[in-house]
């Protein structure tokens, strides 16, 4: 079975499935990773999306600019949706990305660390690191982007300061022309050399190791939908 449901929550109407567990992820920036999805129960996600309701995603400011092309996940809903939850596999084939759509901070964290357990390595980030408790920082990144440092009244640069003071290390997406890293931040690899997240796996929470930052990556027409909220 290439695709499994994990967890369900029904009254927040979302579930979280693995898939990629036997045939490889063709994503060329990640590489072959075993991919987790968090998705809301009600609707398949191309929909959710349109209609804008996406418990999945909780309050993320990036709904409307986010990369995530839904329409590959909607054969994950159909395949998944009514399922009966079962166990995490105790190996999983190769590292995992926590969240390849929806936000892996709604999961319990002893599930996000039953899954890096199993996977031995592993990506993760989450908008919602101000809203769970700061052990999550342990397995997954703040997400920084200027949207949500607009939403708070806040700028970027004051945003990863809160969430590194909550012991997190943050993922930055970075404007057009912006350059201007931290002493503590370094440029994704994917950017700088194309080293796959699969061999690279810095963005795997809490640690001594530098912060990220990425260029605005995505489709064109996100891209600009993203540009046009941040000014």
């Amino acid at each position: 079975m290439n695709s499994l449901k994990i967890y369900e929550d029904i009254e927040r109407n979302i579930y979280a499935a693995l898939y990629c567990i036997e045939r490889s992820s063709s994503n060329s920036k990640t590489g072959d990773m075993v991919q987790l999805a968090i998705l809301p129960i009600d609707n398949k996600p191309t929909e959710a999306l349109k209609t804008r309701q996406l418990p999945n995603c909780s309050s993320c400011a990036m709904i409307t600019s986010c990369y995530v092309n839904t329409v590959s996940l909607n054969d994950v809903y159909k395949k998944t949706v009514n399922q009966a939850v079962s166990a995490v596999p105790a190996q999983l084939r190769a590292p995992i990305r926590l969240g390849s759509w929806g936000d892996p901070g709604l999961l319990p964290l002893s599930l996000l660390q039953q899954l890096i357990k199993a996977a031995g390595s592993h990506t993760g980030y989450t908008h919602l690191w101000q809203d769970i408790p700061p052990s999550y920082s342990s397995v997954l990144m703040a997400s920084i982007d200027h949207l949500s440092a607009k939403q708070q009244g806040l700028t970027v640069d004051q945003l990863k300061r809160l969430s590194w003071s909550a012991g997190y290390r943050t993922y930055t997406i970075l404007q057009p022309g912006e350059y201007n890293l931290r002493s503590q931040e370094r440029s994704c690899l994917y950017i700088t050399n194309n080293t796959q997240c699969r061999y690279c796996k810095l963005c795997n929470g809490a640690g001594s190791k530098r912060s990220i930052t990425a260029p605005l990556h995505g489709p064109g027409n996100k891209q600009i939908s993203y540009k046009k909220q941040a000014a």
